[in-house]
């Protein structure tokens, strides 16, 4: 769910395997571009996934951010949204996978959303960007 100071596509999320090259060219086409909803997009991400799962208990889920971690613009504080997305083994069992792509100041921030989540953090760079997706896949 690409996103600046808004969500830029509200889309319902998709199985990966059916969905790579439209995922693969959305991705390719994004740039940064004014402020950042993280918590906002996340949030709604979330809710989206939590659908989901409603409807097909047995469906993985789980959402991967790929961000600097920067949140400037959203409605929701930090902590709305991680008392939002707490994994509880019972009503939130989503887990979120952060990926800190030149993330220097807001490495903390996503390291707290997959800590609460249940997920993990990964440093990404250019060179291993790659097996970090293959490691989250491991995770399913």
């Amino acid at each position: 769910m690409p996103f600046n100071s808004r969500v830029l596509r509200d889309e319902e999320p998709q199985p990966l395997t059916d969905y790579r090259p439209v995922a693969e060219q959305i991705v390719s086409s994004l740039f940064a571009n004014g402020g950042a909803s993280l918590y906002d997009t996340l949030s709604l991400a979330y809710q989206h996934v939590q659908h989901q799962q409603q409807q097909d208990p047995s469906r993985i889920a789980a959402i991967v951010v790929l961000s600097d971690g920067k949140d400037t613009t959203s409605k929701l504080t930090l902590d709305q949204l991680l008392a939002q997305i707490q994994y509880d083994f019972d009503q939130h069992t989503i887990r979120v996978f952060t990926i800190g792509y030149e993330a220097e100041d807001g490495t903390d921030v996503l390291k707290q959303i997959s800590e609460v989540t249940q997920g993990r953090y990964y440093e990404g760079t250019q060179t291993n960007i790659r097996e970090i997706f293959r490691d989250i896949s491991t995770f399913f």
